[in-house]
């Protein structure tokens, strides 16, 4: 787990969804350490792997672009 992750459940957990582009955003105004990309579908942060393991405790998942609670990825509001 890394200051990263942390990030991405605080969000999360704030907001139920959130746009990877809008964690790096966030993230980098508050860090001297800077992001540029996160991809999720290697979920890496630069060059990083991400703790998938510490994510999924937290009920985060990966759908497209976007970092989701579990509970808001079952709802209709993300099914097409």
């Amino acid at each position: 787990m890394g200051l990263i992750e942390d990030y991405i459940i605080s969000l999360v957990n704030l907001q139920g969804i959130i746009q990877k582009d809008m964690v790096i955003k966030i993230y980098n105004r508050q860090n001297d350490d800077k992001i540029k990309n996160i991809s999720l579908t290697e979920m890496k942060v630069d060059n990083q792997k991400l703790d998938e393991e510490y994510l999924t405790q937290n009920k985060i998942e990966a759908v497209d672009d976007y970092f989701v609670h579990y509970v808001v990825n079952e709802t209709k509001y993300l099914k097409n």
